[in-house]
């Protein structure tokens, strides 16, 4: 593995729901203490089962159901029932457990606070619901020890406590300075494991790239490295990096928008990692000694996932994040960055904070590092939405009905640069004039038109004026559309 490259790619899952999560008691429902809660985590981070025992019920129960939500941001109410096995013990005792497959649900990070509580329906239609539990979803691999600091909360496992509190108070540090930057309040608490090395943090992962040293959940405020007194130099950036990505994702969080990636990352390496330098900075002068830069619009969803294309667009978006604050300064940043979070629209969000949009941006850029403004990029055609067969039964054996028309399929280009954790349909191309190249999206096929089922060949008058009717009425609505 490239530390260089492990340091610059961090995965970042930006997710949603209310923090802290709830899970109310449905309305009467009769409470039920005394219930003895229990978790089996063993499965992690593929799955996790929850149990309970009600040591003496009310009485016989005919279906358990457990009701749970996870802590983290989101637009959603988050609460989700599933059903449970029950089981009656010798004396009477009611357990019920439900086998939760995480992974299925896209997995959930080391340290995730899951709620929940049971409810149970009793044979006569009562309604029984125990307190609410919380419980940490933890890597059962290790035994865990925390470590608090002013802002971070550091989490690891073995005997050096001293290099863990060198990575706290490293990590305190950057995080005081990013949170001063970016107006975080005092309270906002980020919790960061420490892995020996990027391997076993992998291990704890779902479907993650193998070049991942550090990830992100600033949903949850979580973070997690693989760091070892071998590489603590590289450690240190890749811990501030992360913590950037918790703060920035948590400032700029909006239901349906994500800040685009180029300013994401650039954020990320530019408060968490400092200058640029290294091979970053040597992918970056070349590229635009030749020209060859990326667009904006290309980088705005994903990078590339090979070594020299991913080296320069995180290049890139230092760059463009150092301009920004370099002309004007780190208040219209932030103030930039709640914007976003206000309206979930970068270009909003950048007229708000520096007076113009997207695309004055890039040419303002490409002027501070001496290239020219480019064209704007092509907007999509118009076209007209496909017009689907007009379907009906036909009315004498001489009548053929007209073929479909079809129109253009509904829908403009689309840039789409490939994901750094899936192989891409192509990956962007480098170019001083062109966007990479954008894929046309297919509009919906439509579904089939009225008609009338069974055999049409014993058609009467009746249907073939209604058919004549139709057929007529298509075709001056085509008319009028064209």
């Amino acid at each position: 593995m490239r530390p260089l490259l492990r340091a610059a790619l961090a995965a970042l899952t930006l997710a949603a729901l209310a923090s802290p999560a709830s899970v109310a008691a449905q309305d009467g429902a009769v409470p039920l203490t005394g219930a003895e809660f229990s978790e089996d985590n063993g499965g992690f981070p593929q799955s996790l089962t929850l149990r309970v025992t009600v040591p003496a019920p009310p009485e016989e129960f005919d279906l358990a159901e457990a009701r749970y939500a996870v802590d983290a941001l989101s637009c959603a109410e988050g609460v989700t029932t599933q059903e449970g096995e029950l089981a009656v013990a010798d004396d009477g005792a009611v357990s019920a457990s439900w086998e939760w497959d995480v992974a299925d649900d896209g997995g959930l990070p080391p340290g995730a606070v899951v709620r929940y509580r049971w409810r149970f329906t009793g044979e006569g239609g009562a309604v029984y619901e125990t307190e609410e539990r919380a419980y940490v979803y933890e890597d059962a691999r290790f035994a865990w020890s925390a470590l608090a600091g002013e802002r971070v909360t550091l989490l690891h496992y073995g005997e050096d406590e001293a290099f863990a509190r060198g990575l706290l108070a490293w990590a305190d540090a950057s995080m005081e300075e990013i949170a001063g930057r970016l107006s975080v309040p005092p309270g906002e608490r980020v919790h960061l494991r420490v892995y020996e090395d990027a391997d076993t943090l992998q291990g704890a992962l779902i479907s993650t790239p193998e070049h991942v040293g550090g990830v992100a959940w600033p949903e949850h405020s979580l973070s997690a490295v693989g760091v070892n007194p071998g590489n603590v130099r590289w450690g240190r950036s890749v811990i501030g990096h992360e913590l950037a990505h918790v703060v920035v994702g948590r400032k700029t969080f909006s239901c349906g928008a994500d800040l685009p990636r180029h300013l994401n990352e650039g954020l990320a390496m530019w408060y968490g990692e400092g200058r640029l330098a290294g091979a970053f900075r040597l992918a970056l002068d070349a590229a635009v000694a030749e020209d060859r830069v990326y667009r904006l619009a290309g980088l705005a969803s994903a990078f590339p996932d090979d070594y020299d294309g991913a080296l320069l667009a995180y290049a890139q978006g230092w760059s463009i994040v150092d301009y920004l604050i370099g002309t004007h300064g780190h208040d219209a940043m932030d103030a930039m960055l709640t914007a976003f979070g206000e309206t979930g629209s970068i270009q909003r969000a950048l007229i708000a904070a520096y007076g113009y949009g997207r695309a004055e941006l890039e040419d303002r850029w490409r002027a501070s590092v001496g290239l020219e403004a480019l064209p704007p990029l092509a907007p999509p055609t118009p076209s007209l939405p496909e017009i689907p067969p007009l379907l009906v039964p036909t009315p004498l054996p001489t009548a053929t009905p007209p073929g479909p028309l079809k129109g253009e399929r509904d829908g403009g280009p689309t840039a789409t640069p490939p994901t750094a954790t899936a192989p891409p349909a192509a990956a962007p191309t480098p170019t001083a004039a062109s966007a990479p190249t954008p894929t046309a999206t297919a509009a919906t096929e439509a579904g089939a038109g009225c008609g009338r089922s069974g055999d049409a060949s014993g058609a009467t008058p009746a249907d073939a004026a209604l058919a004549a009717l139709l057929l007529a009425t298509a075709a001056g609505s085509l008319r009028r559309v064209r």
